[in-house]
């Protein structure tokens, strides 16, 4: 039995009804050992360890080590804090010769101890494992999210897990000022930044929250966005139409400030960097020019001649050199040292796209006029092997085993095998259709990718805008396993956030997380082979800022609505709980509590009154007579709260969506 991450988020359901089979809780044998607790974690009601203090089992021969720590804080004094990021560690080895065991991917929840007494380690994971909206895990670091940039001012988060049972599809809906054309991460994977061309601006997106916390000035029509290896500095190409504001807009990574504007020529400009991040490489279209710009001093140091119209430029650490490859069929190699071109491969006009394989080894050519795709040997600066493609390739992505090929005119994806590059033949090709209608039929594609590996690095999601589709794709399957509806928004580019443990060495795996409140948690963790489940435990003290933010908003709000998804033309059935913050009671009967409905973009709005139920539950008929997303915000004037106060919700609504069942409060 096998444990990995699916298209589900989790666990295969295989794992799922082997645990069935093993629902009783056996009792401990001789070798099974516990070192930092007075007994066994999965006892919810004993005392949590310190912070700072290793936990570890002996199982089955195996040990297993579970350390805690604030994140950027190792080292220091001081209790895990609610609201503060916190590093989790386990180090998984052999409990006889101390010998790291590896790979393994092994499964963690974390929950708020409180309220679960009663129930064993063993039946928490089972009911983990079920994906019960009833039991939910405060932290599941089994699951990644996909994000969608759409055709509008909006990206829709999809969890998978959800989305193929058929619960829900829709976890968040990010609403930006603009329209998003380009996306990168920062360096800790905890911020998303999007570039919005028609307000001259990036969205900087929290992804923990799913919100934007910061639309920032970024030059004139900003399109593509990158971090420097560093991750000192992001840099924005301007596709400006005066030449003067023409080139890259710098902003310091952390403040989201301008710290640059450097103008390098006219046309749309692609950004890479060398390894040590001392220099940027900046192309533009117009001027058929590379310019070199020198990081410390933020200034262009050199314009070198390039063919005709660049359109891609990697950076490859094997040959510490620049690779710059233009429509007119021109692959130019830039020494990142000396500063100069050392040489130029021809592979036939046409060029539409270049990507270096993920080891730089390889680099993909993609000539969108003959239909083919050429192999570079970055090692010998030759081209390796010429392979028949579909119509029109204009995108790459890589996994662990395979370079995929996208095109504009096939939904065909072309699949070539990584390891057979090497062997002196032709590598054997896939073809597999990701979708029924060819991508290039919508007109406007996104600078971003449309194609993106998921958590599992054997499996790819791909968006169709065409058929207003994500799909998604695992290796080995002859189509897709499944698909995302986007319900009539158009999908222009995919991405995937990765909530789960990475192994960062042999061994050792490790996740960071924000911990939701104070309070005595249980960390459920699962490994199949040897079959071992344990519940680590730890505090957390409450944090004085989220102290003083209790003090100005004592409210807490809940969405009872599990279905997001509904059919324009009905009323959407809004419930919600209302609860004291710091007591958890009810808070029932409260007089005068509105909802503020709004449709963007537009100026439609519409204030309701709650009608008050029990218990805390509070419901309200949101009209939604149009197709288009809903958000959904509530105010209680008498505790002094307005429409800013409380979260909000989102719906999506379509002509041609199912009905669906809108509440779940009784």
């Amino acid at each position: 039995m096998y444990i990995f991450r699916s298209a589900m988020g989790g666990l295969t359901l295989a794992l799922f009804m082997a645990f069935g089979l093993l629902a009783a809780e056996p009792q401990a044998t001789k070798e099974d050992t516990h070192a930092g607790h007075a007994a066994p974690a999965a006892v919810a009601s004993d005392p949590a360890p310190a912070a700072e203090k290793p936990q570890e089992i002996v199982k089955k021969g195996v040990r297993v080590e579970f350390t805690i720590e604030r994140a950027n804080r190792q080292g220091e004094d001081g209790p895990i804090m609610s609201g503060e990021f916190a590093d989790v560690r386990f180090r998984v080895s052999d409990a006889e010769t101390g010998a790291p065991i590896s790979p393994l991917e092994p499964a963690v929840w974390i929950s708020r101890a409180e309220g679960s007494e009663a129930l064993s380690c063993r039946e928490k994971i089972g009911r983990y494992m079920q994906g019960m909206l009833s039991f939910q895990a405060e932290v599941d670091l089994n699951k990644y999210f996909i994000m969608i940039l759409n055709n509008d001012q909006s990206i829709s988060v999809v969890d998978p897990l959800m989305g193929m049972t058929g619960i829900t599809q829709l976890y968040a809906m990010i609403i930006m000022e603009g329209r998003g054309e380009d996306w990168t991460r920062s360096v800790d994977d905890k911020l998303l930044f999007v570039t919005m061309p028609q307000v001259d601006k990036v969205a900087v997106v929290d992804l923990e929250t799913f919100k934007v916390t910061k639309s920032a000035a970024a030059g004139k029509n900003p399109v593509r966005i990158s971090l420097q290896p560093d991750g000192r500095y992001l840099w924005v190409g301007n596709d400006a139409k005066a030449e003067a504001e023409s080139g890259v807009t710098v902003l310091d990574a952390r403040t989201h400030e301008v710290v640059a504007r450097i103008a390098t020529g006219p046309g749309h400009h692609e950004i890479a960097f060398s390894a040590d991040s001392r220099v940027a490489f900046v192309t533009n279209a117009e001027a058929d020019t590379l310019s070199l710009i020198d990081i410390q001093r933020l200034a262009k140091v050199a314009d070198l001649p390039t063919g005709r119209r660049p359109l891609a430029v990697q950076f490859s650490d094997l040959r510490q050199a620049a690779y710059v490859a233009s429509r007119d069929g021109t692959v130019a190699v830039v020494d990142s040292t000396r500063r100069e071109i050392v040489t130029r491969i021809e592979t036939g006009s046409g060029l539409t796209a270049f990507r270096l394989s993920p080891d730089g080894r390889w680099g993909f050519v993609a000539n969108g006029d003959r239909d083919r795709v050429d192999v570079l040997d970055i090692s010998s600066d030759t081209i390796a092997h010429r392979l028949e493609a579909g119509d029109q390739p204009h995108q790459f992505a890589f996994t662990q085993t395979y370079a995929y090929v996208r095109h504009l005119g096939t939904a065909d994806v072309l699949l070539i095998p990584l390891s057979q590059l090497s062997l002196g033949t032709e590598p054997g090709v896939q073809r597999v259709p990701l979708g029924t209608r060819s991508p290039g039929e919508y007109p406007y594609p996104a600078s971003a990718p449309a194609i993106s590996p998921t958590g599992e690095w054997t499996a790819v999601v791909s968006a169709n805008p065409a058929d207003l589709t994500v799909h998604y794709y695992m290796e080995g399957m002859i189509a897709p396993m499944g698909s995302y509806s986007t319900y009539g928004r158009v999908p222009r580019a995919v991405s995937v956030v990765d909530r789960s443990l990475r192994e960062t060495e042999r061994g050792l795996y490790t996740s960071r997380f924000r911990v939701p409140s104070h309070g005595d948690y249980d960390v459920a963790f699962l490994i199949d082979s040897p079959f071992i489940d344990h519940c680590f435990t730890f505090s957390a003290v409450e944090n004085p800022e989220q102290a003083a933010e209790l003090e100005r908003n004592p409210v807490k709000i809940v969405y009872l609505n599990e279905e997001r998804n509904v059919p324009a033309g009905e009323p959407i059935k809004v419930r919600f709980t209302l609860t004291d913050a710091r007591s958890e009671e009810p808070l029932t009967g409260l007089k005068g509590v509105v909802v503020l409905a709004t449709r963007p973009p537009g100026s439609w709005q519409e204030r309701i009154r709650a009608t008050p139920l029990e218990n805390g539950v509070y419901e309200v008929m949101v009209p939604a007579d149009r197709p288009g997303a809903y958000y959904v915000s509530v105010a209680v004037p008498s505790l002094g709260l307005d429409f800013t106060a409380l979260p909000y919700i989102s719906f999506l609504t379509a002509k041609d969506m199912p009905s669906a069942k809108q509440d779940t409060g009784g």
